[in-house]
C-alpha cells in the first residue's frame, strides 16, 4: 500500500482539530468539529482529508503561523496559490487569547484551564501519548529552539508558548520524549533521511510566523523555506507520497 504524506499549515487552529487529525491517524470516524466566535482564521486543504472518514496518513506535517486578518491573507499572493490547491474552512476559529491555550488545545483538545502565555507543566493528555499508545511516534521542529529540553519561556524570537509539548510534565521530565522536540534545522535531515515521524508539528519562530512582523513576511517564509518540500514532486514520486494542505 503505498503511503501518503499530509503536509498542514494553519492560522491558529481550533481545538477541533486535534479529534480530526488523532481519529485519522488511527483510522476512525472523527467527530464534527465545533466552532466559536473569533477573529479570522484561515484553514485550507485538500477535499481528501476528510472526504472519507477511515482515510489513514502515514505522515502528517503540521504548521503554525500566527493570526492575520483574513482579507490580509486571502488576497496575499503566496496564500492565494496554496489555498487554490485546497479548500477554506471559514468557519474555524481559535479557542480563545492569548497564544499559549490555543496551542495547548491543539495538542490536547482542551486547554486544560491554561489562561496566560507564562509557562506551566500540566498533567493532561495530549496528542503525544495517543500516537504512542498507537505505536506512531511524533516530533516538533521549532525554529530557533535551543535544544536540550530548553524550558526558559524565550530566546530571542523563540518562545516556549507555541511550543505545547513542553508544556507538559511527562515531556517535560522525560529525557527521551524531551529530545522529540527539535531545532527546525533538524527537519530538513529527517526528510532527506525519510525518516520522518508519523506526526511532526514545525513552529516558525516569532518573526517568521507573523507574531512580530506581517503576512508578507510569513509569506517570503513560506516561499524561501516551505515550497521546496511542497515542490519536490521527485520525492513524492520515488516515495509514491500524496500532498494534502491545510492553510
Amino acid at each position: 500500500m503505498s503511503q501518503k504524506i499530509s503536509i498542514i499549515v494553519i492560522m491558529k487552529l481550533v481545538v477541533s482539530i486535534i479529534y480530526l487529525l488523532s481519529a485519522s491517524l488511527a483510522g476512525a470516524t472523527p467527530p464534527m468539529p465545533k466552532t466559536k466566535p473569533s477573529s479570522s482564521t484561515v484553514l485550507t486543504s485538500s477535499q481528501k482529508v476528510f472526504k472519507t472518514a477511515s482515510t489513514h496518513f502515514d505522515r502528517v506535517v503540521y504548521i503554525v503561523f500566527e493570526n492575520q486578518q483574513y482579507k490580509e491573507v486571502v488576497l496575499n499572493s503566496t496564500f492565494k496559490e496554496l489555498m487554490k490547491k485546497g479548500t477554506s474552512f471559514t468557519q474555524f476559529f481559535v479557542e480563545t487569547h492569548p497564544s499559549q491555550p490555543n496551542y495547548i488545545a491543539m495538542i490536547a483538545g482542551d486547554t486544560l484551564g491554561v489562561q496566560t502565555d507564562s509557562n506551566v507543566s500540566l498533567d493532561g493528555k495530549h496528542l503525544g501519548d495517543l500516537l504512542e499508545d498507537k505505536g506512531m511516534n511524533w516530533s516538533v521542529y521549532a525554529e530557533d529552539y535551543p535544544g536540550h529540553c530548553f524550558l526558559e519561556e524565550s530566546r530571542g524570537y523563540y518562545a516556549r508558548k507555541h511550543v505545547p509539548f513542553l508544556s507538559f510534565k511527562n515531556v517535560e521530565q522525560n529525557k527521551a520524549r524531551c529530545s522529540n522536540v527539535k531545532n527546525l534545522l533538524e527537519f530538513d535531515k529527517d526528510w532527506k533521511a525519510h525518516q520522518l515521524p508519523t506526526f511532526s508539528m514545525i513552529i516558525p519562530n516569532n518573526f517568521n510566523n507573523g507574531h512580530d512582523t506581517d503576512i508578507k513576511t510569513t509569506a517570503n517564509w513560506i516561499n524561501q523555506y516551505l515550497k521546496r518540500y511542497i515542490d519536490d514532486q521527485n520525492f513524492l514520486k520515488q516515495n509514491k507520497k500524496n500532498w494534502v494542505n491545510l492553510y
